[in-house]
């Protein structure tokens, strides 16, 4: 490349860069960063901070590229960044890098790694009936934290989007404020690092500065400190020495605190001082968003058939909608048609649900067996003619379930649920679903009886 003026170029650059990043946060990053060199496709930024060389990785590299091609009206592809602290070409900033408003914060030589994935962000988390409470906390936490809901837990089943949210709200407080302090472990590595430091003998106090001067503190699956007394004695330190200087905790779980077995009590109350919000598995409605979200994202157009069998059968998690998604479209794939025929999505389909699904096409039985044993009445009950209410709600969760989960046609369901109209399936299953909507109650009811059936 030919010489260039760097000290203009990056001038301009910074322009662009304050107009697309308006927040105080970047702004401060972008002033503590010069440009030093360009050769060929690449640019050399100096930074008087290691912590920004994360901070650009996470927020800012694709910014600066493509405000450094525009400026020189050519592209460039890649990004060098060199930490040279004594440079005195490299402007140094009158505001620190980190929060010392308080005795102890930590110093610049004392960072800490946030640990956040830049793809979990408030705006990529499909917000669903279920998981409203949540979100709206969520959303509150980034913009004011330590001040909104502390500590925040959140809790729900394998793969609903705990740790999402949860890294999200990280993701937009430091998006917001770079000089913020997040950390987010998980509750077997902030064990793991604890019997370490008192293996060691010297590092207990290096472990309190870690986890007790940050300002935002992330902790994941906290159910794995039950059982463990010290690591629960250290953290119930960690968590009042945070608190106290209103720092920010977020907690996620598998279940409630009450529900935890072995979980000190003085831990189990303290997490309820904030908000506790349940984080359910999707509705229907929102796993298509989801899967329309993950096409778009992907550049990928499915037929939205698919994407609505897809929707509607796998509802176990989030983490299994995207792996069958993912299948999908590798099938499509090899296809490689651009329109498949209604032949192609029956085909792609039998090769992306879960096997156990298929399997069980046929087997009525065992699914009338459960929805019976679930509401405590007998087969017969719910095959005969009584219309008692106790009678009437499992006979039409098992018409609805042999709609969604067998493929049953509603003159078949007719038949086998003693021999009744089709109109009659008809309207039960359609007030089932209605109820879905407005129950939640009933929704988990549903998702219960669906996981005995596929666990046999």
């Amino acid at each position: 490349m030919s010489t260039v003026d760097t000290k203009k170029v990056w001038g301009r650059v910074k322009e662009v860069l304050n107009e697309r990043h308006p927040a105080v946060g970047y702004r401060e990053a972008v002033k503590r960063m010069l440009l030093e060199d360009i050769t060929e496709e690449n640019a050399t930024i100096i930074v008087d901070n290691q912590t920004l060389v994360g901070f650009i990785g996470r927020y800012l590299e694709t910014s600066i590229l493509q405000a450094l091609s525009e400026v020189l009206e050519q592209p460039v592809r890649s990004l060098t960044i060199v930490v040279k602290s004594k440079r005195k070409e490299v402007p140094q900033s009158t505001t620190p890098l980190f929060v010392t408003d308080t005795p102890g914060s930590l110093q610049p030589n004392q960072e800490v790694t946030a640990n956040l994935n830049p793809r979990f962000t408030l705006q990529s988390f499909i917000n669903g009936r279920r998981n409203q409470l949540a979100y709206a906390a969520a959303q509150a936490v980034a913009e004011n934290p330590g001040h909104s809901y502390n500590p925040l837990y959140l809790y729900g089943g394998v793969g609903v989007g705990k740790t999402h949210l949860m890294q999200a709200i990280g993701n937009a407080i430091v998006a917001a404020d770079p000089r913020k302090q997040v950390l987010y472990v998980t509750s077997e590595a902030f064990t793991n690092e604890f019997v370490a430091s008192i293996r060691t003998g010297h590092g207990k106090e290096e472990f309190k500065r870690k986890y007790r001067n940050v300002d935002v503190l992330l902790v994941d699956d906290i159910q794995f400190l039950a059982g463990k007394d010290g690591t629960q004695e250290e953290f119930f330190h960690t968590f009042n020495a945070l608190t106290q200087k209103n720092r920010q905790i977020i907690i996620t779980s598998d279940r409630r605190p009450v529900d935890i077995a072995d979980l000190e009590e003085r831990l189990s109350s303290r997490f309820g001082m904030g908000l506790i919000a349940d984080m359910g598995i999707p509705d229907t409605e929102t796993r298509l968003a989801i899967l329309q979200a993950k096409c778009q994202e992907k550049g990928i157009l499915l037929p939205n058939d698919v994407l609505e069998q897809l929707a509607e059968h796998v509802d176990t998690s989030i983490r299994e909608l995207e792996g069958a998604l993912s299948r999908a479209i590798l099938q499509f794939q090899a296809l490689g048609k651009t329109e498949p025929s209604m032949a192609d999505v029956r085909e792609v389909l039998q090769g992306v649900l879960p096997e156990q699904r298929l399997v069980r096409k046929s087997n009525h039985q065992e699914l009338l067996k459960i929805v019976a044993d679930f509401y405590n009445c007998t087969s017969s009950d719910v095959l005969g003619a009584r219309r008692h209410a106790e009678i009437v709600k499992p006979r039409q969760v098992y018409m609805y379930l042999l709609k969604h989960e067998l493929g049953f046609t509603f003159p078949q369901i007719g038949r086998e649920v003693g021999g009744r109209d089709h109109t009659t399936a008809m309207h039960s299953v359609e007030k089932i679903e209605k109820g879905m909507k407005k129950s939640d109650e009933l929704l988990d009811e549903i998702q219960a009886i669906r996981e005995q059936f596929y666990a046999r």
